[in-house]
């Protein structure tokens, strides 16, 4: 399982890497995806040596390295994070979205539109 992770991330890293740099989008977000999958690969070590049913020194200090690497790269995925405001600003909009849902589906109007524009609205 470990190894095919390896071989998963080196295939992954080698496709993000033969972006051309003509492609200004790709070429601006190379050092980002390389950063992501640096920190993917230090969890992913972390999480299947801990699963380990005996631990030896050396794999505990590898449950060590790994997790402290992990923490040194993990600000990537900071401006991903979800704050309680976001959470709240989310959950308002799906319920709006929803409701307007809702009322269009018990609309007569929707009744008598094409099935084209039906699934349009």
């Amino acid at each position: 399982m470990r190894n095919l992770l390896r071989v998963l991330l080196g295939v992954f890293t080698a496709a993000l890497s033969r972006t051309t740099d003509a492609d200004p989008i790709a070429s601006r977000h190379k050092p980002l995806c390389h950063k992501a999958i640096v920190c993917v690969r230090y969890i992913t070590d972390y999480i299947l040596i801990a699963q380990y049913q005996v631990h030896t020194p050396e794999t505990i200090q590898s449950i060590k390295d790994y997790l402290e690497d992990f923490h040194k790269h993990k600000e990537v995925f900071l401006r991903f994070r979800a704050t309680k405001s976001v959470k709240n600003a989310v959950k308002q909009a799906s319920k709006g979205l929803r409701e307007e849902h809702q009322r269009l589906l018990a609309s007569d109007d929707l009744r008598q539109q094409t099935p084209a524009k039906r699934q349009k609205l």
